[in-house]
């Protein structure tokens, strides 16, 4: 079985869309989630590397949402799935307020020198 970047890069539909896994957990979705949280593609992902989606009926459709996340360097990376790896395995997380770690302050120093200006900047991360 391929996973990530392993994945071949095509489109492949074996079911119609929503699949009836898809159409399963669909409905729980709808029971159990609620209604704010949009939804662009009615599949439930299995797996995805690279472009592709494989949702859990097998249908390997283009990853069109991508861009919100994950756009320039694509699903499960292998650079990045080594980096996450890595990571974990020294610590999952701890609040910057309460104990500081070097990747925050990290990302801090590179976008306060990548982003434009010459003047003094400080940045903040957050996320949702």
């Amino acid at each position: 079985m391929s996973f990530g970047a392993n994945l071949p890069q095509e489109r492949k539909v074996v079911t119609a869309i929503p699949g009836p896994k898809s159409q399963e957990l669909l409905k729980r979705r709808s029971e159990a989630v609620s209604a704010a949280l949009g939804m662009a593609i009615p599949v439930v992902v299995e797996k995805a590397g690279g472009g592709v989606i494989v949702d859990i009926d097998g249908n390997s459709i283009i990853d069109l949402g991508a861009g919100i996340a994950v756009v320039n360097v694509g699903n499960s990376a292998d650079r990045v799935v080594k980096n996450v790896q890595a990571q974990v395995e020294a610590f999952t997380h701890t609040c910057f307020m309460i104990a500081p770690y070097m990747g925050y302050i990290e990302v801090c120093e590179a976008l306060n020198r990548l982003t434009p200006g010459t003047h003094k900047k400080k940045s903040a991360l957050f996320n949702s």
